[in-house]
């Protein structure tokens, strides 16, 4: 019987110790999967789940149920061993199953039989459905050496799913029908619902697994596991769960990917004389960028054609808004779009001189709220970007106008430099660009001691590109649509060949450009468009005054156009003032205010009314919609004539 016993016991360590041995062919890495069954061990130390809910008297102290889990983890085996396994490391997502029920007897002195009272037992219990899913790293040792085992050891961290209870308290002593509480009934606080104030579950893990493993990678572990719980259900009660468990684990051992097959041994051939380079032409311009060690070539090619138009006009130093509003109006042109640049303008005239000054003030026209005139400054200061202690603010509500439409110009924001309302110049520039076929001119260089074949293709992202051209001078044809994003990359490449292919006397040498292809501008032409009045004529045309409502006095004077106008007279220019009005009053007394608008530029300019023409030039209702129309046509301008 012993020797039997021997014998038994000898071939089952050596079928362990074959299963056992290392498989070389997998990584350490594993996928693993579990399930198991057993009892949940509720701890508790309260009366009243929910305090909506009455249970009289009794405390709850434990409780048991019946759940199962099931589990998924990824794994890896260390370097490090204990008792010459591999310590594991790994991370299970599980399902669990906390549900229970917890029963507590109460003495009752007091119950009903008709028109007599007993004493008796009240049966109190709470049964919960509890369940959650939980994250749980742990470590896997074998902790004897001369026993297959592996220990578990983990923290897991559970969420409650949806978690909820039921309540009620059952006469159960004397068990006669007609003995009841004093409702009339022998079951009452009969209640249910989700379980209140529900935490997050920690717990700690053990667990004790015989593993088998299979020549095909897999571990099969029957298992027993005991979770521990060290937290409760609610944050507001003194109740936890624990859970033995028996079940069983798979694990699958990942293999590792096959080597690839050994490169075939090269083939012999002969090498004659030959020899195959693409030079591009050194006309473009090309920048080398080295990435990795590699030398990347950028070459800019001609393909755009840029047009740059200024618009410039001579501007009053006021903004007009839409009604009751900080929105500022929208111009029907180039000249009223322009004219409403004028925060642009301001800022660009204090940055040219720190040393400069700027009252900005606001106006409510007579029919808005006054508040208004405080908001259009502020609004004003907020988009200027201007150092705020340069900067004085004032506001003002104007009276009724005498004529309606004036309303439009009170709402608005004018601006003094210096304490002076200055003319001001607003530009932007308009770019207008056209795309155009580039070329890129190369040659392929050849050597070849015999007779030959060449070839050469270029490709524009894998794309076919034309090549024009014969031997050796050649040129590619890039269209604009082929250039996706401006950039693409460019590959030319060529192959001189001896023999034919297929033979083992087959012999090619070819040759492979690689550059990133930029559009480049061409050629880039500005042009200067400076909108103002000049009534067709030839001359270049200088914006001196603009002037009030039916007024003859300045508001606003440019000091820069003045002194030109005075340099041109010295030098013996032709020079005629424009005086032009509003289309507000009559043709007669606009013509008259006209002239007396010339008549104090000339006193203005300091010059003699006998050395300049003046012309005046009524305007029509098409041209004064606007409000910055109107103030527009309110100005005095010079026209000096280019001698011949």
């Amino acid at each position: 019987m012993k020797r039997f016993t021997a014998i038994t016991l000898g071939f089952i360590t050596g079928v362990v110790a074959m299963l056992a041995q290392t498989d070389t062919s997998r990584t350490r890495f594993g996928l693993q999967a579990d399930v198991s069954a057993g009892v949940n061990l509720h701890s508790a130390d309260f009366r009243v789940v929910d305090p909506r809910f009455p249970s009289c008297c009794a405390t709850f102290k434990g409780g048991s149920g019946f759940g199962y889990s099931l589990g998924a983890a990824l794994t890896a085996d260390l370097d490090a061993r204990l008792n010459e396994q591999p310590i594991r490391l790994g991370t299970r997502l599980s399902w669990t199953d906390l549900s229970g029920s917890l029963v507590e007897d109460e003495f009752i002195s007091f119950v009903i039989a008709g028109s007599n009272a007993f004493e008796g037992i009240a049966q109190h219990t709470v049964t919960a459905s509890y369940s959650m899913l939980g994250i749980e790293p742990f470590v896997s040792v074998s902790p004897l050496s001369s026993l297959p085992l592996r220990l578990r050891l983990g923290a897991q961290v559970g969420i409650p799913m949806s978690p909820t209870f039921s309540q009620r308290e059952e006469l159960v002593e004397p068990n006669e029908s007609n003995v009841t509480f004093l409702e009339g009934s022998r079951v009452r606080n009969v209640y249910e619902g989700e379980l209140p104030n529900t935490s997050t579950q920690m717990l700690a893990t053990i667990a004790l697994s015989w593993p088998v493993t299979t020549t095909s990678g897999l571990e099969i572990s029957p298992e027993l596991t005991y979770a521990h719980n060290l937290s409760n259900f609610t944050s507001s009660l003194t109740w936890s769960a624990s859970a033995l468990r028996l079940g069983a684990s798979v694990r699958y051992a990942i293999p590792k990917p096959a080597p690839p097959p050994p490169p075939p041994p090269p083939a012999q051939k002969r090498k004659p004389t030959i020899y195959s380079k693409i030079e591009v032409s050194p006309s473009l311009t090309t920048v080398t960028m080295t990435d990795d060690d590699v030398e990347n070539k950028v070459i800019v090619v001609p393909m755009i054609q840029k047009r740059i138009r200024k618009n410039v006009v001579d501007v009053p130093a006021v903004l007009f808004f839409e009604p009751n509003s900080t929105t500022p109006l929208t111009g029907r042109n180039d000249a009223e779009r322009l004219q409403q640049k004028t925060i642009e303008a301001i800022r660009e005239r204090m940055n040219s001189d720190p040393s400069l000054r700027l009252t900005v003030v606001g106006s409510a026209a007579a029919d808005e709220d006054p508040v208004l005139a405080r908001e259009r400054f502020a609004w004003a200061v907020r988009r200027l970007g201007v150092d705020i202690s340069r900067i004085s603010m004032k506001k003002e509500t104007p009276a009724v106008p005498e004529e309606p439409v004036l309303l439009e110009e009170q709402r608005n924001v004018s601006f003094l430099i210096n304490g002076r309302a200055e003319v001001l110049t607003a530009t932007e520039l308009i770019t207008e660009q056209t795309s155009m076929t580039g070329y890129i001119p190369f040659a392929h260089l050849v050597t070849c001691d015999t007779t030959c074949d060449q070839r050469v293709n270029v490709t524009l992202d894998g794309n076919p590109v034309q090549i024009i051209g014969t031997e050796p001078v050649f040129r590619a044809v890039i269209e604009p649509s082929m250039l996706t994003d401006n950039a693409e990359m460019l590959t030319i490449a060529s192959a001189v060949s001896v023999g034919r292919q297929g033979d083992s006397a087959f012999i090619e040498e070819s040759h492979v450009v690689g550059m990133m292809i930029i559009a480049g501008v061409r050629d880039s032409v500005v042009t200067v468009n400076k909108v103002a009045l000049a009534d067709g004529q030839d001359g270049d045309v200088f914006t001196l005054c603009y002037f009030e409502f039916n007024s003859s006095a300045p508001r606003s004077v440019s000091d820069r156009d003045v002194e030109a106008v005075r340099a041109a007279l010295r030098a013996g220019y032709r020079v005629s003032l424009v005086a032009s009005t509003d289309n507000l009053g009559t043709e007669e007394s606009n013509r008259n205010l006209a002239k007396k608008r010339a008549a104090a530029v000339a006193e203005l300019l300091g010059v003699d009314p006998q050395k300049v023409s003046f012309v005046t030039k009524i305007t029509s209702d098409a041209e004064n919609a606007t409000p910055m129309s109107r103030i527009a046509n309110r100005s005095v301008r010079a026209l000096i004539a280019r001698k011949l």
